[in-house]
């Protein structure tokens, strides 16, 4: 059996260390119980000898009434319908027996009933960590004494649930929180109950609550208004017809990619390891920051004020068709009912999400350098926020788009980054520098020299290549006015359409004629 068992996979790893203790120290077995409940053993016994009778002919005539009436039967029937016909005359001479079959003998052999299909070995077994000594050990013991193998590929063992201050459930302590109150009595339903498993270390014991579960609520909350928000901005595109080629889309939309794509790399390798709270990190991680906080703040101007089929928007809409699919698919597994819900709006293979299979990221999503050059720009973009957070708290400036930022730093790699995206062509799908930083203008010089006439924030960005360097932010309220359409202060009065909004506004009454 320890033989067997090297050949297993076990997590927790250390849980191998147990299982080997208890094989140890395991004493005799007998596969027999005397009690009066549990499934029988199939011997009847002579009156007067006390010889037992166990034929193959009437183990197969009990069997055959087991199937038919359950096996309740062995209780419930008189002998003579319990013995074979061959024998029912001689129903007088035998009395059944009243021994049951040992619960971990009779547990620990269920492999030969259920997976005769794949070989005799399931994939996987899962259970508590008091199944060392139970049915893990069993079942391994009586498939090598029966196969010569373990009967499994891999053991999974798992903790137990404890109430919010750490102490065991139990129902004199009043502290037992079922998963039906979870799920209907509380009114978090199924799938706030599966993300907490999910967040949790499952292989040791865990701690829930109400407070724990309103916190999972609204991370799950924050995932379905992504997702929502996604949904809301493809209405008008159908990706056969409308999306754009990888090597045309923006940079930042190929940044979007790229993110989408390190997730989901990680996310496939933390479910095969059964690290599932790793990926409810990589989630929280994915959509509240990467996403929420960054991309869909940035690119809102373009899906709301873009020309509706042009291409700019269309680059957005296909990097979002991408990005609801492939995340919707990453959590189906621990929130199934949102990823229905969503499939029930999105173009998903055979109408279901778990239907449509994981396929893995194309390898051209996957571009370092792209995310090292957004990595400098999200850094400034950070500094560029510290600086508008004092002219909102002085009630200088409401919005960040009444702004004007000047950025300076002392890093020429810095500087050219930020230059490349200044003034990005009109012909192009390229964000401007002011969107990304969410301004109406921006400006960038050096650090020597310049005077100080708005709020500043200075900090430290780190480099793609290595080492650091000092970047400045400076903003004050913009010159220009507000666009009645895009709220952006890029017009020259309060009652114009700025440049940008005016063509677009022009070619769509255009196309409408």
């Amino acid at each position: 059996a320890k033989a067997a068992l090297a050949g297993v996979e076990m997590c927790p790893r250390t849980s191998v260390n147990r299982m080997l203790a208890m094989l140890d120290t395991r004493d005799d077995w007998c596969i027999s119980r005397q009690r009066v409940w549990g499934v029988p053993i199939p011997v009847f016994y002579h009156k007067g000898t006390g010889d037992p009778l166990l034929t193959d002919e009437s183990i197969n005539h009990i069997g055959a009434l087991v199937r038919q009436h359950g096996s309740g039967c062995w209780w419930e029937l008189p002998v003579e319908k319990l013995l074979p016909p061959s024998m029912s005359a001689q129903a007088d001479l035998y009395v059944r027996g009243s021994d049951t079959m040992d619960v971990w003998f009779d547990s620990g052999s269920s492999w030969a009933s259920v997976l005769a299909e794949s070989g005799y070995v399931a994939d996987m077994y899962l259970e508590g960590s008091d199944q060392h000594r139970g049915w893990f050990q069993s079942s391994l013991l009586t498939s090598v004494a029966a196969r010569g193998g373990a009967p499994y590929r891999r053991v999974v063992t798992h903790g137990f649930v404890l109430d919010g201050q750490g102490v065991k459930m139990s129902k004199s302590l009043g502290n037992v929180i079922s998963p039906a109150d979870v799920v209907e009595g509380k009114g978090f339903g199924t799938d706030v109950l599966r993300l907490w498993v999910a967040s949790s270390d499952f292989t040791s014991d865990v701690s829930v609550s109400d407070g724990i579960l309103r916190q999972t609520n609204e991370v799950l909350q924050k995932v379905r208004n992504t997702c929502r928000f996604a949904l809301g901005n493809l209405g008008d595109y159908d990706h056969a017809r409308h999306s754009v080629p990888y090597r045309e889309l923006s940079a930042l939309d190929r940044y979007a990619l790229h993110l989408l794509s390190r997730y989901c790399s990680e996310a496939h390798i933390a479910y095969d390891s059964l690290n599932f709270s790793k990926i409810y990190h990589l989630l929280v991680r994915l959509v509240p920051v990467d996403l929420s906080a960054f991309y869909f703040d940035v690119i809102k101007d373009r899906l709301y004020c873009e020309s509706e089929g042009g291409r700019a928007r269309r680059s957005t809409q296909t990097a979002l068709h991408h990005v609801l699919g492939c995340l919707t698919k990453s959590f189906a597994p621990i929130a199934p009912h949102l990823a229905e819900e969503i499939a029930l709006h999105y173009p998903f293979e055979n109408g279901s999400v778990f239907k449509a299979g994981w396929d893995d990221c194309p390898e051209e999503w996957h571009q370092p350098s792209i995310a090292a050059e957004f990595g400098v720009i999200r850094s400034v973009r950070d500094i560029t926020n510290k600086a508008l957070d004092q002219a909102r708290s002085d009630k200088v400036l409401r919005s960040s788009l009444e702004a004007q930022a000047s950025l300076r730093t002392d890093s020429s790699d810095v500087s050219s980054v930020l230059t490349r995206h200044l003034c990005p062509n009109e012909a192009s799908n390229e964000f401007a520098l002011s969107d990304l930083l969410l301004v109406s203008q921006v400006g960038i010089g050096d650090m020597v020299g310049g005077e100080r006439v708005g709020y500043c924030a200075e900090d430290r960005v780190v480099l793609p290549e290595g080492g650091e360097c000092r970047v400045l932010a400076e903003v004050r309220r913009s010159s220009l006015c507000k666009c009645p359409r895009c709220w952006k202060f890029t017009s020259s009065s309060h009652d114009q359409l700025c440049d940008r909004c005016l063509k677009v506004v022009m070619c769509t009454q255009n196309s409408s004629l």
